[in-house]
């Protein structure tokens, strides 16, 4: 299986990679953005957007690049080199994967044109006290009022919930199913109470009462089925922005090792902590081949196969996401424990991608129980 990036998508990485450095490769840069609201930079969401990257994954009739996967993966993994708090995988992989998926036309085309030109940010409202990663929706029902529908709720953590101009609400259908909404944060009954998160980012609790909201595509149709496919997508996107992030502990760590001394020599001279940081090494490039391959199958467009792949691309990178943090942590020391040191933020990060989408105990019990669908083998003679 071929792995290596074609020109164009090299081209894409170092355009992406020089933008992103400018803006963050100085972490105090990064430390000051995400201590202002809304906690990414605003201008460089433009920026973002002029070169086409907020468009990558949409079709040209709705104003996108047409561009697939192993494009949203690059820029993924650049976002995660330098922690940009900027909601490239909430905005544009999950609420706007959501409205070209089950969309109509002239839904996709004004909501999806206003996204990729930089002008608007989605937030994906599906994630429900209480609940733990699934494709339906409980905590927040949809009812039809005369001629249009009106939602009743709570969804939390909503991210960039308080930040965004329009929301992508699922919702449970009156009978059975979950729907998909379109909310204005300006509608009456709606509520957000925005707050930090623990790695710089932003969420908010947002609450529902009776408030009106637009079908996103056919209304009353059950969309859990697409909401599932647009998490799935997202859970790749996540996996390949937590290998950006542990590239660079990895690479940190190994700088410190080579340049911090204890009695007298530096401390990679102990083969006992060089030991570990090659253990890190076999972590992340385990993580990076599941990543790409499970981006790879996205790409061919299999539903079913696309679901064990973020499963196990899941799986993979939470484990590595953890030995990899701790272990840059422990080689580094007291230092690392402090915030004005970049290792820890990028463990907290790493924590929340694994938290985001499901972490690897949920995707071990998924995989588990797909266990019984393969065929006995049969033993050797």
């Amino acid at each position: 299986m071929d792995f290596e990036y074609d020109e164009e998508q090299q081209a894409l990485r170092e355009a992406v990679r020089g933008l992103l450095g400018k803006a963050y490769g100085d972490f105090e840069n990064r430390r000051r953005t995400v201590a202002d609201e809304p906690g990414f930079d605003e201008k460089l969401w433009s920026r973002l957007a002029e070169m086409g990257v907020l468009g990558l994954p949409f079709v040209e009739d709705d104003g996108g690049m047409g561009a697939g996967p192993v494009e949203v993966g690059i820029v993924a993994q650049e976002i995660g080199r330098v922690l940009a708090p900027e909601p490239f995988l909430t905005s544009v992989v999950l609420a706007g994967g959501a409205v070209a998926a089950v969309g109509s036309a002239e839904q996709r085309s004004e909501v999806l044109g206003a996204l990729t030109a930089g002008e608007s940010v989605l937030a994906f409202a599906h994630a429900e006290p209480g609940r733990r990663w699934s494709s339906d929706a409980t905590a927040v029902t949809a009812s039809r009022s005369g001629d249009g529908w009106t939602l009743t709720g709570v969804k939390e953590p909503v991210p960039h919930g308080e930040r965004a101009d329009l929301l992508v609400v699922s919702a449970g259908l009156p009978g059975s199913g979950t729907g998909l909404f379109l909310a204005s944060p300006g509608a009456t009954g709606l509520s957000r109470d925005g707050y930090p998160t623990h790695d710089g980012g932003r969420a908010a609790r947002v609450s529902f009462e009776s408030t009106s909201a637009v079908p996103l595509g056919e209304p009353g149709a059950d969309q859990t089925f697409a909401i599932g496919a647009v998490l799935d997508a997202g859970r790749i996107a996540a996996a390949n922005e937590a290998v950006g992030a542990m590239e660079v502990a990895l690479s940190s760590t190994s700088s410190y090792l080579k340049s911090r001394k204890q009695f007298g020599v530096t401390l990679n001279t102990f083969q006992a902590l060089t030991f570990r940081a090659a253990d890190m090494y076999v972590s992340l490039e385990l993580a990076r081949s599941v990543a790409l391959w499970a981006t790879m199958v996205l790409a061919s467009g299999d539903p079913g196969a696309v679901r064990e792949a973020a499963s196990r691309a899941g799986l993979q990178v939470s484990r590595a996401g953890r030995h990899v943090g701790q272990e840059a942590i422990q080689l580094h020391g007291g230092i690392a424990m402090t915030a004005e040191y970049s290792v820890g933020t990028y463990t907290s990060r790493l924590t929340a991608l694994d938290h985001l989408l499901g972490d690897g105990q949920f995707h071990l019990a998924a995989l588990a129980k797909a266990v019984g669908g393969y065929d006995e083998v049969e033993p050797l003679p």
